[in-house]
């Protein structure tokens, strides 16, 4: 049995990789707001919040995917479930590429078309989102959501619980810090403070964002 945390957008994508992976498995969908699911879901078995749910039951589901967008609510919804010792799987699409030397941490996600290369290394509770490239030697921080169509060039970093928006583009070797929102479209051309938000080609920064609780 697989659960997910989830029933927005986002978790229905991840709903469709195990599905057309595992198409015996059952899945189990865990929502705040059951009452007001998406329609998708209603297939599936629905659950209120993994928190309130009794540990006899959450014992029965063998892997868990925190499928929700933000990522500070993924951060801490996968912290909690580790320190509960639930076991977290991280979801993969069929057309996606992992280089062999590549890494990826437990309750990451690879949408389809994305290409990951030789000794990129994805952190804890990623989104790589539909087509993006992350290339040779890419270091990306725990929660961070890089998004559709993105393009990181060899070397690039961005740090933990930053955010690329669709279209993105790192030039090599560039330094994005850690809690940064990085606008739509944006070519990233110099390193990136931490806390900041960026936009335009080439990237300026444009505000602060506050500081991410440890």
């Amino acid at each position: 049995m697989i659960g997910i945390i989830g029933a927005g957008g986002h978790a229905k994508v991840i709903t469709d990789i195990f599905k057309s992976q595992k198409p015996n498995e059952r899945i189990v969908v865990f929502t705040m707001s059951p009452e007001a699911v998406d329609p998708y879901f209603l297939e599936y078995d629905i659950e209120q919040d993994l928190e309130t749910t009794r540990m006899s039951h959450r014992s029965k589901i063998t892997g868990w995917h925190v499928a929700i967008g933000n990522p500070h609510i993924r951060r801490s919804k996968v912290e909690w479930l580790l320190r509960a010792g639930c076991p977290v799987i991280s979801a993969v699409h069929e057309t996606s590429v992992l280089a062999v030397s590549s890494t990826l941490g437990i309750g990451s996600s690879v949408m389809a078309g994305s290409i990951v290369n030789p000794d990129a290394v994805i952190g804890r509770g990623c989104i790589i989102n539909t087509a993006a490239g992350i290339d040779h030697d890419c270091q990306i921080g725990d929660y961070v959501n890089i998004g559709p169509g993105c393009r990181l060039a060899g070397n690039v970093s961005v740090g933990r619980l930053s955010e690329l928006g669709t279209g993105t583009v790192v030039i090599p070797g560039i330094r994005i810090g850690k809690g940064c929102v990085i606008g739509a479209g944006t070519v990233v051309t110099r390193d990136v403070p931490d806390y900041s938000k960026a936009v335009g080609v080439p990237a300026r920064i444009i505000g602060e964002l506050p500081p991410i609780a440890d």
